[in-house]
Parts: structure tokens; C-alpha cells; sequence
């Protein structure tokens, strides 16, 4: 099925708004369910209705729309505010059916804009049956904005069920935006300086021509992947179910990341990422020059001890002759019948952080 992507980006923290493309990488990883009984009670905004003698009114195709686009709006406020995406000031509260719930105050230029994208540009969508996936990203280093932090990914799929009542739909949102905050409230802390992005896929029956206000159309783009040395974990939140559609939304968060964690902070996470990343930029360069050679040696000390020659030569992307040729010059590092191995951990860790900070330098 041909599917158009679109993406809009956002830097919290800059003078300008911009925009860009982006293009997905798959996301595969460990699934981790996490449950909350939390209460919740999130009505959307723009539908009513009465009940009768004997039954509750079944919702309409455009009442179920209504409550898919307020479960997104809600689902993406609840994430900015308890990921301190924006400021407190950034935030309301407005009364639905009694109940308080975060709205984006459009008073603050970075919320607002947010809140543009959104009821501009993806419910319009929404509306003409075009929208297929919207993905929240938070990536940490502005250098490398397809490198994310967290990502969390909103699938609309059609959902032949039962008719259901606005009141079932509701006890639908609740129990949706519940197991969110559940999750919300077990991960840990970012750091301060985070921006997002929003990536929306387009269904197979959108038009060429179609293009959502406020996004821009992903061309050339590099692909979107959690900074992850494995697979990234995979947090399911379930479905938001209507009687014609529904919403599956599901986290990605780095293989380091502590759910049960609240405190955790990232900030040495985000100064590995970029260190990391600078590994491979220096790396794509020229050989030979003295920072090349300080990479590749950091790159053979993170290796996982024991581990073969050839293995290893693979992993650091280097000859042989180069992993035997750091070897002899670090005692605490032997080969044994092509194996390598560490005699001396302490002082492997001094090395590998004596390479590291020459490496920070260079940043």
C-alpha cells in the first residue's frame, strides 16, 4: 500500500518555528505492558448526548471522529505536560462535563503552534479519512533530530464493531488516557533541553495533492530510530476502540531506559548519544588521523568482553590487524586462540573514560 508521510518539527526552545520531513525506521523491541488505575474522565469537546427511556443513543461516524481527534489532543497534551515539553505556563485547565482537564494555552507561541498542527492540520485529516499514523517524537540533540529519546505512535485502523453509546465511548477514553498517565508517571525524568517533532502518515486514498496545513511533505528526509544500543523497548497502551474506527497507541523508549524509575536522570544518556554520535562522524571521515585512530580505540574498548577477533573486527568496522595492534599496546587487553579478552576491568574503564573525555573535547 503506498503511503505519503508528512512531518512537521518543532524546537521548543528557538526563536522560529521551522519545519521539516521526516521518514520512519521500523521499531521493533521487547514489549513491556504497564497497567494504571489511575482515574481519568475525559469527555470530548463539541459532543452531547441525551439518553431515552429505554436505551442510549448509538454515536454517529461524525461523533466517533470527534472523540478520535479529542483522544489525540488529549493523549499529546497529557504527554507534553508530564514531559515537561513546555513550560507550566504553556498549560490550562478547562472544564468538561465537570472535570478538569490540561488543555495548550494558546497564549504561549510554542503551544499554540502545537495546537495549530494539530486541529489545523491533523484533524483535518482526520476528517477526510486520510490519516493513517501520527507519531510524537522528543529527540534531545538539535544536531540529530531523527535520533529520539521517546516516541510515541498514534495508528488509526478501521475497527468494524459493535454500536457503542457516547457513554461507552467515554468509558473508552478513560480507560485510554489512564493507562497513558500510568505510563507517563513510571518513566524517568528528560532533560531540560528537548524538542519534539509530529510525523503523520497518510492512507493509500489521500490525493497527490493533499498536503496538511501546517506540515510539509518528507522528501529526502533521514529516517526516524531510537538512540538505542539494542532494540528499543515497546510500551503498549491498547486500543481507543469506536464503532468504525480506533486508535492504537504505543511508546518506544531506548533499551537503557529504567521504567520503574521515576528519578532517573538523563542528562549522562544524552551526553553518550552525542558522544556516539560524533564516534561516527569521525569514523566517516578520513582514516588514519589521530582522531580516527582515538575513535576506534574507544569503539574497542565499549566492546563486550570475551569476544573473537573476527567479531570484533566486524563490530568496530576495523581489520583484524588494527584489533590485535591496540591489544599489545594495552596489556589489560589479551588474545587467547583468537579470542579477546580483559584481564584487568578497572583498567579498562580508566582507558575507556580517558578516551572519552578526549573525545567530549571535540565536540
Amino acid at each position: 500500500m503506498h503511503i505519503r508521510d508528512i512531518g512537521f518539527l518543532k524546537c521548543v526552545h528557538q526563536a522560529s518555528d521551522y519545519f521539516a520531513s521526516t521518514s520512519p525506521k521500523p521499531y521493533y523491541g521487547n514489549c513491556v505492558h504497564l497497567f494504571s488505575q489511575l482515574p481519568a474522565y475525559y469527555p470530548p469537546q463539541g459532543t452531547s448526548w441525551k439518553k431515552s427511556e429505554n436505551s442510549m443513543p448509538v454515536v454517529t461516524p461524525e461523533q466517533c471522529r470527534e472523540f478520535m481527534k479529542s483522544t489525540i489532543q488529549i493523549a499529546i497534551t497529557l504527554i507534553c505536560f508530564k514531559r515537561n515539553i513546555f513550560p507550566p505556563t504553556a498549560f490550562g485547565i478547562k472544564r468538561l462535563m465537570e472535570v478538569d482537564v490540561k488543555c495548550l494555552d494558546k497564549n504561549d507561541r510554542n503551544a499554540r503552534a502545537l495546537s495549530q498542527a494539530l486541529e489545523q492540520g491533523v484533524f483535518d485529516a482526520i476528517d477526510k479519512g486520510f490519516l493513517r499514523e501520527v507519531i510524537l517524537g522528543i529527540f534531545l540533540n538539535r544536531d540529530a533530530p531523527m535520533e529520539l529519546i521517546e516516541s510515541y505512535n498514534f495508528r488509526i485502523s478501521t475497527s468494524p464493531s459493535m454500536p457503542q453509546s457516547a457513554q461507552s465511548l467515554t468509558e473508552e477514553v478513560n480507560r485510554f488516557t489512564s493507562r497513558l498517565l500510568g505510563t507517563l508517571n513510571e518513566l524517568p525524568s528528560l532533560p531540560e533541553d528537548k524538542d519534539i517533532l509530529l510525523r503523520c502518515f497518510y492512507k493509500s486514498n489521500t490525493p497527490e495533492s493533499y498536503v496538511m496545513p501546517h506540515f510539509s511533505l518528507c522528501k529526502n528526509a533521514g529516517s526516524l530510530h531510537i538512540s538505542s544500543e539494542k532494540a528499543p523497548y515497546e510500551v503498549s497502551l491498547d486500543r481507543f476502540e469506536t464503532p468504525y474506527e480506533a486508535i492504537g497507541l504505543k511508546l518506544y523508549v531506548p533499551d537503557f531506559i529504567t521504567l520503574d524509575q521515576r528519578t532517573e536522570n538523563l542528562e549522562a544518556q544524552k551526553e553518550h548519544i552525542m558522544l556516539e554520535a560524533k564516534v561516527d562522524e569521525i569514523l566517516a571521515g578520513r582514516a588514519g588521523t589521530r582522531e580516527w585512530t582515538l575513535a576506534i580505540l574507544h569503539r574497542i574498548l565499549s566492546l563486550k568482553f570475551p569476544i573473537s577477533l573476527k567479531d570484533a573486527a566486524h563490530s568496530v568496522q576495523c581489520s583484524v590487524y588494527r584489533i590485535r595492534k591496540v591489544a599489545a599496546e594495552h596489556p589489560f587487553i589479551r588474545i587467547s586462540k583468537n579470542i579477546l579478552n580483559v584481564v584487568d576491568e578497572s583498567k579498562l574503564q580508566f582507558a575507556l573514560q580517558c578516551t572519552s573525555r578526549e573525545l567530549t573535547d571535540l565536540l
